[in-house]
């Protein structure tokens, strides 16, 4: 996890939030919500849904996350459903040795999100 790209770890911290924050099966718009949240803070540039989604699907490709398709989206379409796969207290020590994450306090945030 520690050779993630900088749009990688975003992804994973979006998800890791939300998981903390008692969220599970969150789906692509929540874990946006939480990924713009993120870009701001570190001043990252931010993908569109779409690639941001993208990197989620790689995240699922090196079993980090788990990444359900379902055909439940809006206006018929497919849907996609994420949650962690290894544990949250990990995720999260990864997350804080990455230096572009320095001024983010992952604590605050989770207390945010748990108050939406």
């Amino acid at each position: 996890m520690e050779q993630l790209t900088t749009q990688g770890h975003l992804a994973l911290a979006a998800v890791t939030i939300l998981e903390l924050a008692n969220e599970s099966d969150v789906r692509t718009r929540d874990v946006y919500d939480v990924y713009k949240s993120l870009t701001n803070d570190i001043d990252a540039d931010q993908l569109a849904q779409r690639r941001m989604r993208d990197h989620l699907i790689e995240l699922d490709m090196l079993s980090i996350i788990r990444a359900r398709k379902s055909a439940s989206g809006s206006v018929g379409g497919e849907a996609y459903t994420f949650e962690l796969r290894v544990e949250p207290s990990t995720a999260l020590d990864v997350l804080e040795a990455v230096s572009r994450f320095d001024g983010v306090d992952f604590n605050t945030m989770t207390q945010n999100w748990l108050r939406e």
